[in-house]
């Protein structure tokens, strides 16, 4: 459980480089981090962690060319964002897994409003295989296609928003293990 929820913060924040793992955090978010640092330590993945000054996050960089391997030959590669897809063995595995592997997602990427959710991400295959496991584990959501502005740049984005007695499912069968988050839903 706790290895699909570490692929879920990868696939929600991470950058796979040739030699290690990056992940980005929100400086707020101490329990994400301190997870990540101490599944590192357990399995002897060398954490690294910086933090710049003038910005509001902090990355948290393991060092593993064996669990990259691993990582590769069961889907996860090195690619944009736009590109990004949950791994085959994710879609296959119990609610169990899927489930937690969705909480690391919305942790990294979720975000609430109002009591309500909503996971953004910039790869269409990614978006609709989202919604379809929150489908699959009871919990219907919608799925929109957004213009979004960063940096002077327009792309295409994909909301997924959970709602109403929805959020209430997504909080008692997946929740958060930011506790930021979990509190504002």
């Amino acid at each position: 459980i706790e290895l699909a929820y570490f692929i879920g913060l990868i696939i929600g924040n991470g950058n796979i480089q040739k030699s290690y793992i990056k992940t980005t955090f929100n400086i707020r978010d101490n329990d994400l981090i301190s997870f990540m640092i101490d599944f590192g330590n357990r399995f002897a993945l060398n954490p690294y962690i910086y933090k710049a000054k003038d910005k509001n996050c902090c990355d948290v960089s393991l060092c593993s060319v064996i669990l990259l391997n691993w990582l590769n030959i069961n889907g996860l590669k090195k690619e944009k964002s736009i590109s990004k897809e949950i791994p085959p063995f994710i879609l296959k595995s119990s609610r169990e897994i899927q489930c937690a592997f969705l909480k690391g997602l919305f942790d990294t990427d979720g975000h609430v409003n109002n009591h309500n959710l909503e996971y953004s991400t910039s790869s269409q295959i990614l978006g609709e295989q989202v919604h379809q496991l929150l489908l699959i584990n009871g919990i219907i959501s919608h799925r929109i296609q957004r213009i979004t502005k960063c940096n002077g740049k327009s792309f295409v984005s994909w909301r997924i928003n959970v709602s109403g007695d929805n959020a209430r499912l997504y909080n008692q069968f997946i929740g958060f293990g930011s506790i930021r988050k979990q509190h504002a839903l």
